[in-house]
């Protein structure tokens, strides 16, 4: 993959990008890696040498692996930055998890995030995936786990819309509990997962699903002159003419698009269903 610098960002941050030590090591595939895409990886896989990527990109993760950093630096519990590796299916899977508290059993993983991300108590499928399938790797190598934590730090907090919102985070710093899945679930699930990848890798899977792509369906808005915002969003044509329009409002029509593709996949100019989708 080459790192571009096309926004001219100071040459520190540019280097800090390109300096990322991070290595899954001899693995077949890393944790974050499983719970990706099969589709997107194996194109990523393929199209390696051709990749490009500003560092621009990836500066939400750099400021991720500061935190990292500082609980390295503060860590007299437990054991941070710890990397395991299970064996399934011929692949070996690998997983870099950030803070293991032997003597109570504590897992905990630290994000970076946004408030949206978990506002009115949602969390993340994928976080409570990939903790348990670190818990399990902890199983395999004689360890107890009794207790999954997400550490949510917000990028985006504001103290005044923690005043104003109920279901708005309270604090900066959030613990969120994840449920703890039984060791055979898990198991299976990694398992299927590595097939899927493994079946990517010999071209037998197909394109990236709607909910893979963060696709979003066409909508119609509801306007009125003067807001910014819809009074309402309609799921359809026939929604949008049977509404008997008010003087000052107005139909808006937003086309769908897949967000993940446009906006966040390294190899959405490589993927032959982007090219052919995209503009639809």
């Amino acid at each position: 993959m080459k790192l571009t610098n096309k926004l001219n960002l100071p040459q520190p941050i540019a280097d800090a990008v390109k300096n990322d030590g991070y290595t899954k090591g001899d693995a077949d595939i890393s944790v974050t890696e499983l719970l990706s895409p099969p589709y997107q990886r194996a194109l990523k896989v393929k199209h390696e040498e051709e990749i490009e990527e500003d560092v621009s990109d990836r500066i939400f993760s750099l400021l991720g692996q500061t935190v990292h950093g500082i609980l390295e630096r503060s860590e007299s519990t437990g054991i941070a930055e710890r990397r395991l590796s299970i064996e399934c299916n011929g692949w070996k899977v690998s997983g870099g998890m950030d803070r293991f508290v032997a003597k109570d059993g504590l897992l905990q993983d630290y994000k970076l995030t946004t408030v949206y991300k978990t506002k009115a108590g949602n969390i993340p499928e994928e976080w409570a995936q990939q903790l348990n399938i670190y818990a399990e790797m902890l199983r395999q190598n004689g360890e107890e786990v009794k207790t999954l934590e997400i550490v949510a730090i917000y990028r985006d907090w504001s103290k005044t819309a923690a005043e104003r919102e109920s279901d708005y985070p309270q604090r900066q710093v959030e613990v969120l509990r994840i449920p703890l899945i039984s060791s055979r679930e898990v198991v299976e699930f990694i398992a299927e997962r590595v097939r899927l990848h493994q079946r990517a890798a010999s071209g037998e899977v197909s394109p990236c699903s709607k909910e893979e792509r963060w696709a979003k369906d066409d909508t119609w808005a509801l306007m009125k002159d003067g807001n910014k915002k819809a009074s309402k969003l309609l799921k359809n044509a026939g929604e949008a003419e049977a509404i008997i329009l008010a003087k000052n409002e107005y139909i808006q029509f937003r086309p769908g698009e897949s967000v993940r593709c446009k906006h966040y996949c390294p190899v959405s100019s490589m993927c032959p269903w982007y090219k052919e989708n995209k503009n639809k």
